[in-house]
C-alpha cells in the first residue's frame, strides 16, 4: 500500500500514483488490488488513498463474512482427500465429483456458499436439464453436491448452513424403467457357439463372463493365481456324481482395472469375493490356462490386454458381432444380466447370486429378480375360475359369433 510521484513522458510533467494491494488473513484467496494514476497533487493522492483504503477494508470484511465460494470448497475437498485417502472416496470418485461440479455447476463456482439456497438447487437442475443432461447425470450431480456440502459443514469450511441446496430436490436414479436387454438361454448359447466357431478374439472373455457374471473391468484384473481348480481326476469323478453341490474350484475376484487412474484398484463393492467354477467352465479353463499372455506385478494374466475394453468400447465390440451375425444386439453388461437372471430362474437363492455378483443390496438386484420371475412363480395357480379334471379336454367354442362380422 503506497502512493508515490512519477514523471509522465507523454505529458511532460509529474503526477502522483496510488497503489493498494490487500489480502484477507482469514481467506488468502480474497485479495483486492487497486491502482490510481495521474493524480495531480500529493494532497489529492493522500485523500484518494485514505478513501480507497477504507473502502477496500470494508469489501474484504464483507467477503470474509460470506465465507468460501463453492469453487473454493470444492478445491479444499479435493485437497483433503488427496492428503487423506479414503476407502469410500477413492481418487477416481473424487475426480468424477469435481468434474461434475465444474462442468455442470459452473455458475456456482464463484458464488459464496452462504448465499446458495434450495431455490438455487432447483434452478441448477432445470438449467442442466435444458442443456440435455440425462436423469442419471442429474442424480449423480445432486449426489456429488450433497457429499461435498456435507463434508464442508462437518469440517467447518461451510458455516451458517444446516443442509445442502439440493436438500429438497427429488430425482430418480435413472431414466424411466424400460424393458432391459436380455437373452434367453438358447439365444445366449447360440451367440457363444457362433463366436467359438468363428474363433472370435473375444470369445474366451464372453465365455468366461457367461459363467461368472464379472464386470468388464474385473475380467481385466484376473490373474491365473486367482483361479483355484480341482484336479482333473477329481473333476471326472464330479462329472459322474449326482450331487447337486459339486465343487470344481473357485475364482477369487479381488481387483479391477481403473481406466481413469490407469491402474488396478479395489472392486466397485470395495470387498473381494469368490465365484464357484461350474463343470462347463472347468473344462474350458483346463485348456485355456495353458495360454501365456504375459505377467505384471499382480501375476500371470488370465486374458490378453483388450485395448477396446480398457477404452470402454467392450459394448461396441459385442454389438458389432451380434449385428454381423443377425443376432439380437446387446451390450457387454447384458452378459452379467443374463448370468444373474438365468441363475435366479434356475432356483439359485438371491443371497448366493448377490454374493457371487458383488451386489450389496436387494434393491440393486430387483430388475434381475423381476426378469427371472422368481417372486411371481406359481402366483397364478391360485386362480380356480373353471375347475376341470385333468383328463377333460378343453371345450371348443365353434358356435361363437364374431363381434367384428360373420365367421368364415
Amino acid at each position: 500500500m503506497s502512493f508515490k510521484k512519477y514523471f509522465d513522458k507523454v505529458d511532460g510533467r509529474d503526477y502522483w500514483c496510488v497503489q493498494i494491494h490487500m489480502r484477507s488473513k482469514v481467506n488468502r484467496k480474497i485479495r483486492i488490488q487497486k491502482r490510481l494514476i495521474k493524480i495531480k497533487t500529493e494532497e489529492e493522492a493522500k485523500k484518494l488513498y485514505e478513501m480507497n483504503f477504507h473502502s477496500i477494508c470494508r469489501e474484504i470484511a464483507r467477503r470474509e463474512s460470506e465465507g468460501l465460494s463453492w469453487g473454493e470448497v470444492l478445491e479444499k475437498w479435493e485437497l483433503w482427500y488427496r492428503r487423506f485417502p479414503s476407502r469410500r472416496w477413492d481418487p477416481g470418485t473424487v475426480r468424477d465429483y469435481i468434474a461434475l461440479n465444474r462442468n455442470w455447476a459452473s455458475e456456482w463456482l464463484g458464488k459464496p456458499v452462504s448465499k446458495l439456497t434450495v431455490s438455487d438447487g432447483f434452478q441448477l437442475i432445470e438449467s442442466c436439464r435444458s442443456k440435455g443432461a440425462s436423469a442419471k447425470l442429474l442424480y449423480q450431480l445432486r449426489t456429488a453436491i450433497n457429499v461435498v456440502f456435507k463434508w464442508g459443514m462437518s469440517s467447518g469450511n461451510i458455516v451458517g448452513k444446516d443442509h445442502s441446496p439440493m436438500f429438497s430436490v427429488e430425482l430418480p436414479k435413472g431414466e424411466e424403467d424400460l424393458e432391459p436387454e436380455i437373452l434367453t438361454r438358447s439365444q445366449f448359447a447360440d451367440l457363444l457357439e457362433r463366436a467359438r466357431t468363428l474363433e472370435h478374439d473375444w470369445y474366451p472373455l464372453w465365455k468366461f463372463d457367461a459363467h461368472t457374471g464379472l464386470r468388464a473391468s474385473e475380467l481385466d484384473g484376473l490373474r491365473k493365481k486367482d483361479i483355484d481348480l480341482v484336479s482333473k481326476e477329481k473333476a471326472l469323478e464330479l462329472d459322474r456324481s449326482t450331487d447337486p453341490n459339486k465343487n470344481y474350484g473357485f475364482i477369487r475376484v479381488c481387483r479391477q482395472w481403473k481406466q481413469k487412474l490407469k491402474r488396478y484398484g479395489q472392486l466397485k463393492g470395495r470387498y473381494w469375493r469368490t465365484v464357484p467354477v461350474s463343470s462347463q467352465l472347468y473344462w474350458f479353463l483346463a485348456e485355456y490356462l495353458k495360454n501365456d499372455f504375459g505377467s505384471d506385478e499382480h501375476g500371470e494374466r488370465l486374458f490378453p490386454v483388450y485395448d477396446d475394453l480398457r477404452r470402454g468400447q467392450q459394448a461396441a465390440v459385442l454389438r458389432a458381432f451380434c449385428e454381423t451375425q443377425g443376432l439380437q444386439s446387446i451390450k457387454f453388461h447384458t452378459i452379467r444380466a443374463c448370468w444373474a437372471t438365468h441363475l435366479l430362474a434356475a432356483g439359485v437363492s438371491e443371497i448366493k447370486v448377490m454374493k457371487m455378483g458383488g451386489w450389496k443390496d436387494r434393491e440393486t438386484m430387483m430388475k434381475y429378480i423381476r426378469l427371472s420371475g422368481v417372486d411371481e412363480s406359481g402366483g397364478t395357480e391360485a386362480l380356480d375360475l373353471m375347475p376341470m379334471k385333468a383328463s377333460e379336454p378343453e371345450p371348443r367354442y365353434s358356435n361363437v359369433v364374431s363381434l367384428f362380422g360373420q365367421n368364415k
